[in-house]
């Protein structure tokens, strides 16, 4: 994301979800999203993400990418 900064936009109005530099560090979110499951599986509990809402988060991550490299060609 080059802006660093998520929008939400829809019918009654647009806000910022976030411009916090830490929510965009990848190198970051995956290590710590892995050691939250890998914890979770040894305490056999949830993860604060449940698997639909990560493969939601990941197609749209995919798509995302798709795009951009469209615009880019």
């Amino acid at each position: 994301l080059p802006g660093r900064r998520l929008d939400l936009h829809s019918a009654t109005g647009s806000e910022t979800l976030t411009d916090t530099p830490a929510d965009f560090d990848t190198a970051a979110i995956y290590p710590a999203a892995m050691a939250e499951l890998l914890d979770a599986i040894a305490a056999r509990s949830r993860t604060s993400q449940g698997l639909e809402e990560g493969i939601r988060s990941a197609r749209l991550a995919v798509e995302a990418n798709e795009l951009i490299r469209r615009e880019n060609a």
